[in-house]
């Protein structure tokens, strides 16, 4: 339950920033997409511990 209630949060955190970028000036548009690669990183890690955790 843990494990989907942090994937929901992450997820919805990748939506709001994507609705950033979309209306960042160009000049902040490579700081969004750096955090949004974080966010990306951090799903990742998630499903990888959940996997290695069965």
């Amino acid at each position: 339950m843990q494990k989907e209630c942090e994937q929901s949060i992450l997820t919805r955190e990748l939506q709001h920033l994507a609705d950033e970028y979309h209306a960042a000036p160009t000049t902040l548009k490579p700081v969004i997409l750096d955090d949004m690669d974080l966010l990306y990183d951090a799903l990742a890690l998630l499903e990888d511990g959940w996997q290695s955790s069965r």
